[in-house]
Order: C-alpha cells, then structure tokens, then sequence
C-alpha cells in the first residue's frame, strides 16, 4: 500500500500570533524593534516592528509597519515565507487603513482594507484576480490597529484586562482579542536583568505572550503557538541568517505531529477509533457529528477529550438529488472570498467534472477524482489562496485541495465546507485538511488529497467552517498529547 503523506502549511498562522504585539501610544520618533525567531536553539526567521507617527490622508496617525520572513522544512520540502503588513490608525488607536501581502513559493496573496465607521471594504488580490468583502463592524465595538499589533494606547497596567475587536487580514474578518496584563517580573535581555510586564494575547487563530518594557515602549521576548520565540535582538544578528543558512530544527511536519502512546497500524486504514487527547484549548475543538462523537470531556482549560470516531462509507442509494436549494445549507452553497464558487472558471470545471450526473455522492466522488487528477502536491506553498488561484495554479498542500474541492462542489450545488484537524501517517497523527459534504442526510468526509474514497477513522476533526476557520489548528498543533483507546 503506498505510504499516505498528507499535505499542510500552517506558517502563515503561526507569523499572525508572532506579530500580535500590543504597542503603547504613537511615538515622537521611530521606533523599530527587531526579533531572531527561534526554535529551541534553532533560527528559522525574524521579525521587524516599525511604529511612528505621521500623516494621512490629511490627519496625524500613527502608522506601524511589520514584515517577517520564515524558512523550515516540511514533509522534506523546504519553504520560506515573507509576511509584510501596514496599518494607519488615529490618534485614539483606532485603524483607518491596511495594506497586507503573504508570499510563498512564487505565490502572493494583498488585501487592501479601508475601515469606515460602520463596515470595513476589503480586497484581496491574488494571481487570479481581485475579490470583494463588506465586513460590518457592530455598534460600540472598539476596534484596535491591525490583528499584527493591536495597540493599548496606554502603558501596561498589572491586573488590566482589554477586550477589543481586530481586522485579520488572513481571516478577511473581523476578531475578538482578549489582552491581559499577568505580571511584571525581571528577565535577562541582552546580558543584562531588566523589569518586564507580561503581556497575555488570546484571539481565535493563536495565542502569544510578550514581554514589554514597564513604559510599554519596548518588547523583549514573544512566545508564539509551537515552541516558537521571537528575541529581541539588533538589527544585524536578528536579519543575518546562520552559517550555512537557517537549519530548522527538523521537519517542521513532524515537530508539530502528534506521536499516540501505542503503534497503531501504518500499512491499512482505520474502521473505528477511540482516542483521548489532552491540551484542547476549548470546547470550540470538540466538534461532534454522525462519525464523531465526543463521548467524554473534562473542564479544563486545557481540556481532555475523548472522541469516538467510526468511518462512514458513502451510500449513493440514500443521497439527493442536485441541486440542493434547502434554506438551511445557503451558508455551505454560496462563494465566499476563498471558496469562490461563482468564479467562472470554477463554474466551468464544476459542469465539467460533474457532467449530468445528479446524484450528490456520486457527483461528489467525480469531483474529488477531478480534483487529485488536476492537482500536484507542493508542501512548499505557504500562502492561503482563493479556489480561482489554485485551479488557474494546481498545485499546493492539502488546504489548496480542500478549497478547491469546497468551491467546485459549490458550483455544482453541493453543500460542502472545508475542515482541518489531524490524519494518521505513519504511525503518528498530522495537521491535514480536507472537505465535508452534505449527502441529504448526513456531512459526509471526502479527502481530495489522499487516494482512497473513503476518510477513515484516523480523520480527526477539530475546526470546521469557511477556509479560514483552518487557521485555528496553530492553537493545538504541537501541543497534544493522544492516548489510543480502542482502533480497528
């Protein structure tokens, strides 16, 4: 049986939670801050932070640029990563406009944000093409500079406690940040014992602990998802790479897997599988339906769960017919900015996998064959794109697969939604993605990565949603522990 090697990139999440730094009020001058960001011992990128004040658009602001590079190895595959962002933001903290761009592996992703009072009017640009996204901002929300340095306004205050609200431009959506301030405690910076207050971040796709200067003017250390810490360093030793380049310290695939207390078998797939995982972040993760089921969970956090998880076989005699119009399924049938099913281009291959064939399992089946026969798998693509980018370039990690497979079934008039979580490989558990689909009676799992046709039970699933819902698994990746119950 050939070996399955699922597909995943999980970088550009992980660089979010690295750059959500609370910065005090706007500067007299420029202040640059510069970060080696490590693995251990082991450097595999940096981080700049530039906050100063300006004018724009005829008004003082302040504006705070950041950019970070990254470069690891995943499944063997070597991939670098470079993350720039600008934002302007008033006099009170509160963003006017943002300016994103991701790149990786010859792919690039912008989005261009203006904020207004009541909505913010996005754009996303890719190799594609442009979409548009009107996100409304409720009344009374309070909104802080970008979700890669939301600002306090304030010096950091021990006991204080902020909740506000953020544009991510990888999510394209509006987030709710808890900021904390824990403590204040002396640490060594640079040889020398200095006084810091922690700072705790909590947003919905990563968090990140910073250590600040009292005055809030300075940053000395951010603790990111999976081991990752950025120092504070200056310019020439944070921006120099190694000798010899940046050595990641291994396959970054393997560092962030989840190893089971038992050897389960890596030569044939799983029928059932009752699994304990410690370290759950929230209940949001113990996602149970009809072949997962949450059969024990203990208050934390971090929270044990207990997931029964039994492969389903897709049945084409209890499926519906196309197309789906039910009230209830428009979320799952209509494009969003990723899943953009009414590209033309995706309506055309949509009609052309599908051909006249009505029946939801089957017509599902079609596409998924359609899509493993257009794609080729790059575990050196860092970039989250929108499905018009993947098929225009086929090729990418499992989340390209899962798009493009959510946005043609779409097409086709499919419920379908994409979902992320862990595979078996191997003999320990991944970060894979793949699709769901709704068959008339049930969501049915459907892998568009992997060769068999049925997701067997070493598919565990912890987020589901639109494409970016994806981003949450750098809350968990690297930080389970998993106990193998009972498998078949």
């Amino acid at each position: 049986m050939t070996q399955l090697r699922p597909r995943r990139a999980l970088p550009a999440a992980l660089l979010a939670a690295a750059s959500l730094v609370p910065l005090s009020a706007a500067p007299e001058t420029p202040r640059e801050m510069w970060f080696g960001m490590y693995v251990g011992d082991m450097k595999m990128g940096h981080l700049t932070i530039r906050a100063e004040s300006v004018r724009f658009r005829g008004s003082d602001a302040l504006k705070t640029s950041s950019s970070a590079r990254t470069e690891m190895v995943l499944l063997g595959t070597r991939m670098s990563q470079d993350i720039g962002t600008t934002a302007y933001c008033d006099l009170k903290g509160r963003p006017v406009y943002e300016e994103f761009r991701v790149s990786s592996g010859g792919k690039t992703t912008e989005v261009f944000a203006e904020v207004g009072k009541d909505s913010i009017e996005c754009r996303m640009v890719t190799a594609a093409g442009a979409t548009q996204k009107t996100i409304p901002v409720p009344t009374g929300t309070v909104l802080v500079g970008d979700s890669y340095t939301p600002t306090l306004q304030d010096r950091p205050v021990v006991g204080a406690k902020h909740e506000r609200m953020a544009f991510n431009p990888l999510t394209l959506a509006l987030e709710e940040l808890t900021i904390e301030v824990l403590r204040e405690e002396t640490i060594e910076h640079e040889g020398k014992r200095v006084s810091a207050v922690v700072v705790r971040t909590v947003s919905p796709t990563a968090d990140m602990t910073a250590w600040h200067s009292p005055d809030g003017a300075d940053i000395y250390r951010i603790e990111a998802p999976m081991g990752i810490v950025m120092r504070r360093e200056p310019k020439e030793k944070a921006a120099g790479a190694p000798s010899g380049g940046y050595q990641p310290p291994g396959d970054f695939a393997v560092v962030t897997s989840v190893r089971p207390d038992v050897t389960l078998p890596p030569d044939r797939p799983l029928a059932s599988l009752k699994i304990r995982l410690s370290g759950i972040p929230d209940a949001s993760f113990a996602i149970t339906d009809e072949r997962q089921k949450i059969v024990a969970q203990a208050a934390g956090p971090p929270r044990t769960v207990t997931y029964q998880i039994t492969a389903r076989a897709p049945s084409p005699a209890a499926a519906a017919t196309l197309p789906v119009k039910a009230p209830a399924f428009k979320t799952w049938l209509q494009p969003d900015p990723y899943a953009n099913s009414d590209d033309p281009a995706i309506v055309r291959e949509a009609r052309r996998m599908v051909g006249g064939e009505k029946n939801i399992v089957k017509a599902a089946e079609k596409i998924r064959l359609g899509v493993r026969a257009l794609m080729t798998s790059d575990s050196s693509m860092g970039v989250l794109r929108p499905a018009s980018d993947v098929l225009k370039n086929p090729s990418g990690v499992c989340r390209d697969y899962a798009i493009l497979f959510t946005a043609l079934a779409r097409a086709a008039g499919i419920p379908a939604r994409p979902v992320g979580g862990f595979t078996l490989s191997r003999g320990s558990f991944y970060y894979h993605a793949w699709a769901e689909v709704w068959t008339g009676r049930e969501w049915m799992a459907v892998d568009a990565t992997l060769p068999a046709s049925t997701a067997d039970a070493g598919h565990i699933k912890l987020t589901q949603g639109d494409a970016t819902r994806m981003y949450a698994i750098a809350k968990v990746a690297g930080q389970l522990k998993a106990e193998i119950l009972e498998f078949r």
